[in-house]
């Protein structure tokens, strides 16, 4: 029922996305024949663009991550109690596993929990309307402001058909929001350029910065280029005279107040201090830092380092298959690279830089901290993903500017290369493939049954983290707290053993004992001597109910 209901919201979604191809295509009308069919393509790439992100999203991917399910959890005890799962009020940062997550995707699915209820593909909705909301506005922006149609229209191929933002726009992992948000900010800044009022301009500017600050409420790794970024663009606005000491002020003054309880946790977490109060809003204290494990502030292998940074830029590759595909990256690497180098030489050579490239040379170069202490992973270095696939898009309007039979050849591949990412996608991704990918999936209905039934134990294979069961059977936290046992006391990453009647470790013999239920993995069936004539039983595709009443 939460499923389909939360369809209700796409659906009008998908209706302002039509209505806005209209008038996309009324503009369109008023251009010549050539650059009016740019356009034309460019409705139809955005709307399956929207389609690719919104569409299945409890069914692809499969099951829940552990990380969007432990944030899930936390948003649905927002909701219904006001605490978190540490019972700690309102927090400005989850502290989660003990470790820390960013908090802003979590509130922003409280409303969705309230309306349809706790489920992937509800939880999902944020982050896959946010995702389609910041390339749409930046289309919009990029248009309204090139007279380039042929740009536009690759532009447009490029950003609504790569494959990391498709990846993942379609799962609720808290800190992707962040690369939307600096997205949607340098679209508004740009909009302030050519303002032709200073009221408007001031708004533009202060809307756009205020976009900043939930991209930093949404990844703590962007701590490490937010600050450059604003820097940046604002000395290059001064410069060009595009912005006023007294807007500068402005600014600042509204980011410092929308940051401040951030500022004031990050202060805590480089002191050691201790949780506290700030009216209703909870300053977190964490176990540990999360950013000692992703970055090389805290020492590391630097030649291990260069390598994953090598393997990652160069054939898209993490090693973590739930972020993006060998070969196919995070915009088709291999392919995407040499037509992103094309585009600096053919800007240095022609010495045509317009507004959109220096704004973005300027993202690129404000994320030189993360790319030279954050570890190589598609989504630590999710920042960077943007303007590297604008250049990419840059490059590859410069190489079919240079004939007919260029443009047909590059738009075919991409084509096809899109239609491979998809296939390779569903399959991977499916219910049905039982290859582990760390999104738990076909026990769903099991966690939910057993959740219904009162059984006074339930024992759970070790593979299926306890959130997974917080997730489709979510607890009070105060039940929660009061009852679980952490598999190893004092570690920053904390997994329970046990909460409540639920235990995360098969017992050596699957007896039929009263009031009790087991899920057990259909791989390992033949592990164990079962009275199958003794049990309920409920066969699932890759996971085996067994319980008795």
């Amino acid at each position: 029922m939460a499923f389909n209901a939360s369809y209700i919201v796409l659906i009008f979604f998908w209706i302002l996305v039509l209505l806005f191809n209209r008038k996309e295509i009324k503009y369109a009308n008023t251009l010549t024949s050539s650059d009016r069919r740019y356009i034309y393509w460019s409705q139809i790439i955005i709307f399956l663009g929207v389609l690719f992100r919104t569409i299945y999203l409890s069914s692809f991917p499969a099951g829940v991550f552990p990380d969007e399910a432990i944030n899930g959890y936390d948003s649905w005890c927002l909701a219904n109690y006001g605490v978190d799962q540490h019972l700690s009020y309102y927090p400005v940062y989850l502290r989660s596993w003990g470790s820390g997550q960013s908090a802003l995707y979590a509130y922003l699915g409280i409303p969705f929990i309230k309306l349809f209820g706790l489920s992937s593909g509800v939880y999902r909705l944020p982050m896959a309307l946010i995702s389609c909301t910041s390339i749409i506005v930046f289309y919009y922006t990029f248009r309204r402001y090139s007279r380039n149609y042929l740009l536009v229209f690759v532009v447009v191929l490029i950003f609504f058909l790569n494959p990391w933002h498709i990846m993942k726009s379609r799962w609720a992992l808290d800190c992707n929001l962040a690369p939307d948000f600096i997205l949607l900010g340098i679209s508004l800044i740009i909009l302030g350029y050519h303002a032709l009022s200073e009221r408007k301009q001031s708004l533009y500017y202060a809307t756009g910065c205020i976009f900043f600050v939930l991209a930093a409420y949404s990844y703590g790794v962007g701590w490490f280029m937010l600050p450059f970024l604003v820097l940046f663009l604002g000395i290059y606005l001064y410069k060009k005279k595009k912005i006023k000491i007294c807007q500068i002020g402005f600014c600042i003054v509204a980011m410092t107040a929308l940051a401040f309880p951030l500022i004031l946790f990050a202060l805590n977490l480089a002191s050691g201090g201790e949780q506290y109060q700030l009216g209703i809003i909870t300053i977190t204290q964490l176990k540990e830092s999360r950013h000692a494990a992703t970055t090389l502030l805290d020492g590391g292998n630097i030649f291990l380092f260069v390598w994953d940074a090598f393997r990652l830029i160069v054939v898209g590759d993490d090693k973590l298959v739930w972020n993006s595909f060998r070969y196919i990256g995070q915009f088709y690497n291999i392919l995407g690279i040499p037509f992103f180098i094309l585009a600096y030489v053919q800007l240095i050579k022609k010495k045509s830089f317009n507004l959109f490239d220096i704004v973005f040379t300027i993202w690129l170069i404000a994320s030189f901290p993360i790319i030279l202490t954050v570890g190589a992973n598609t989504n630590h270095w999710n920042i960077l993903w943007f303007p590297v696939i604008y250049f990419v898009a840059r490059g590859l309007a410069f190489r079919i500017e240079k004939g007919r039979w260029a443009k047909t050849v590059a738009i075919s591949l991409i084509g096809l290369l899109t239609v491979i990412f998809t296939v390779k996608y569903i399959c991977f991704f499916n219910e049905k493939n039982p290859v582990n990918n760390w999104f738990a999936k076909g026990i769903e209905q099991h966690i939910r049954f057993v959740g219904q039934k009162g059984f006074d134990k339930v024992y759970y294979p070790s593979d299926i983290v306890h959130v997974t069961s917080l997730f489709y059977s979510p607890v009070s936290p105060y039940l929660f707290d009061k009852t679980k046992e952490p598999k190893e006391a004092g570690m920053p990453i904390e997994h329970m053993k046990k909460y409540s009647n639920n235990y995360f470790c098969l017992p050596g013999q699957i007896l039929p004992l009263p009031k009790t239920a087991y899920i057990i993995p259909n791989r390992d069936l033949e592990k164990y001597v079962i009275e199958y004539d003794k049990f309920n039983v409920d066969r699932g595709d890759l996971y085996t109910l067994f319980w008795t009443d």
